[in-house]
């Protein structure tokens, strides 16, 4: 295998002639393990949890779109920014989104709620 001298900060490196890298990237491949091995069998259930978290967060960008198709509606932090009120707030929607009237309820505080 042929190398390169490469040089930063640190001083000179030998780098691989046909890597499309410098110093840096050479010094944090021989100090760091970077990646792992990972098992074939492992790899097709790997994917399929990348897929599923792909389409999920598709959904979510989309969700307002099939609030009440087919009478389901979803709730939740998910629908906000991650916080409590974000997935109480998206629950007294849909009490409203359902004629729930929320003033049967001594506890219910409406007034900070964003109807988007």
């Amino acid at each position: 295998m042929s190398f390169r001298i490469e040089q930063d900060s640190i001083g000179k490196i030998k780098v691989p002639s046909k890597a499309y890298y410098g110093a840096q990237t050479q010094r944090a491949i021989q100090n760091f393990d970077i990646g792992w091995s990972m098992e074939f069998s492992l790899i097709l259930p790997y994917i399929i949890v990348k897929k599923c978290a792909a389409k999920t967060n598709y959904a979510q960008k989309n969700i307002s779109q099939i609030q009440g198709y087919e009478n389901s509606y979803y709730v939740g932090s998910y629908l906000g920014y991650g916080f409590h009120e974000d997935g109480i707030q998206s629950a007294i929607k849909v009490c409203k989104r359902l004629n729930i009237d929320l003033k049967e309820f001594k506890n219910a505080d409406t007034s900070r709620v964003q109807w988007n």
